[in-house]
């Protein structure tokens, strides 16, 4: 029975770990990298960790502005939240947004 318990406290610590294997860890370089946001793309992009500061993040705080080519004065503002899905792969990486929220700066 202790053997029991002993093998699920040690499964259970192991998956609640999972989140923070090396290939789920990107760089703040890595993260702001990807630059299409549901399906926009985006001019620029600044991100920075969310959590204890290391190297290495699990989740992005970012920012992100789009100029329109036809109006450059029309800027608009994407901040979101970047959650790595894995290992960095350049632009095959997998990764989910939340909290996506467009702002149009110069429109009346």
């Amino acid at each position: 029975m202790l053997a029991l318990v002993f093998l699920t406290t040690l499964f259970s610590a192991r998956v609640a770990d999972a989140h923070l294997r090396p290939h789920n860890l990107w760089t703040v370089a890595q993260a702001q990298a990807i630059k299409i946001i549901r399906g926009t793309r985006l001019d620029v992009a600044t991100c920075e960790g969310i959590g204890p500061r290391r190297t290495r993040n699990r989740h992005f705080s970012c920012v992100g502005k789009i100029a329109p080519s036809s109006n450059p004065a029309r800027t608009v503002q994407v901040t979101y939240i970047l959650h790595p899905l894995g290992r960095y792969l350049g632009r095959r990486a997998a990764y989910v947004t939340t909290n996506v929220r467009f702002a149009a700066f110069g429109v009346p």
